[in-house]
């Protein structure tokens, strides 16, 4: 938890020099554990620092909505949760090619869960439904594997699929539990470059004077 934190703070100050370059995506994500499984979906904005060197930094904010479901959370009572999270992520990214790139991700990502609603499904008494109680902290350590193709000279398309493993408590008075899954998010979406540098003239830097 640390760790992420004081990565989160430095990203920002990783290359004061490079210009950064930005990503927007869509996800359906999956859960992979679990009796039963239910499409979830997000989308994100992210920046990434060092846009032109074979290790990168990623972070950004990211919206995502889940369907959980918990087997035997209590004795004879099975869960569904459904639930969105906001998250930041703080990801190092390894990226490899010229014109067509692939690179490999990992880190974490840290959340707040929001819009909880649960339905309990009891062996005996049937189910009851509990609305607008909130998760806590949402962490998930993650690893994705992307290719990005050139589209224009500012633009480029990239896929990525990537895995997860989501650790969150459950709040809803007066029961407090915890629970942990893993997960599968396909995501597509636009990379934009940042605009390449113009060489200077004959090795002379141009100084516009400033005006008052």
């Amino acid at each position: 938890m640390k760790t992420a934190l004081i990565l989160l703070i430095l990203i920002p100050f990783a290359s004061q020099t490079q210009v950064p370059g930005f990503e927007f995506h869509g996800s359906v994500n999956q859960p992979l554990s679990g009796e039963r499984t239910f499409f979830g979906a997000g989308v994100g904005a992210n920046i990434l620092f060092r846009e032109t060197k074979r290790v990168n930094f990623k972070t950004g904010i990211e919206g995502n909505f889940f369907h959980t479901w918990e087997a035997n959370a209590f004795k004879g009572k099975n869960a569904h949760h459904q639930y969105g999270v906001i998250s930041v992520p703080a990801m190092v990214r390894f990226t490899f090619g010229e014109k067509s790139k692939l690179f490999v991700e990992s880190g974490v990502y840290l959340g707040i869960g929001y819009g909880e609603t649960r339905t309990d499904y009891y062996t005996f008494y049937g189910s009851y439904r509990y609305e607008d109680y909130f998760p806590g902290l949402v962490i998930t350590p993650a690893l994705g594997l992307g290719g990005r193709f050139s589209f224009s000279e500012r633009m480029d398309l990239f896929l990525k699929p990537e895995f997860a493993f989501t650790v969150t408590e459950f709040d809803p008075y007066p029961i407090s539990f915890g629970t942990s899954y893993f997960y599968a998010r396909f995501c597509a979406g636009i990379h934009l470059k940042p605009r390449p540098k113009k060489p200077a003239k004959n090795g002379v830097i141009k100084i516009e004077p400033l005006h008052p």
